[in-house]
């Protein structure tokens, strides 16, 4: 690791939705870590908003990750979208077509438009 952020992820459990929020490096070993807690975080019926701005770097076990909460949440018809800001995230998700199969967002405000939200503040 070369000075970057480990990956760190905030949850907001609202009482009209689910905010997670991931910041610094998202590779294998960090991701691992963390997919009990956004399992758990994401069980219910509450729209989900997973925010990936903060994100720096992403590996393939991240974009797993993403799928993996966005099938499970998205199979039972529950809203999902992804902020994935302008960045490498933003890249990578056009690069894999995940803009195709996934509500996306370039920024957290925008998502939260997407759901019906008010804006932050």
């Amino acid at each position: 690791m070369t000075g970057e952020a480990k990956l760190r992820l905030s949850v907001d459990l609202e009482s009209t939705h689910v905010e997670l929020t991931f910041t610094g490096r998202m590779d294998a070993e960090e991701t691992r870590k963390l997919n009990e807690e956004v399992d758990f975080a994401t069980r219910g019926n509450l729209p989900v908003l997973l925010d990936l701005c903060g994100v720096t770097f992403m590996e393939s076990y991240g974009i797993a990750l993403v799928v993996r909460v966005a099938k499970n949440v998205m199979g039972r018809g529950v809203p999902f979208v992804v902020a994935v800001g302008t960045g490498p995230v933003a890249r990578l998700f056009g690069i894999a077509r995940l803009d195709k199969v996934l509500i996306i967002a370039f920024n957290r405000e925008a998502a939260r438009q997407v759901l019906g939200l008010p804006p932050e503040g």
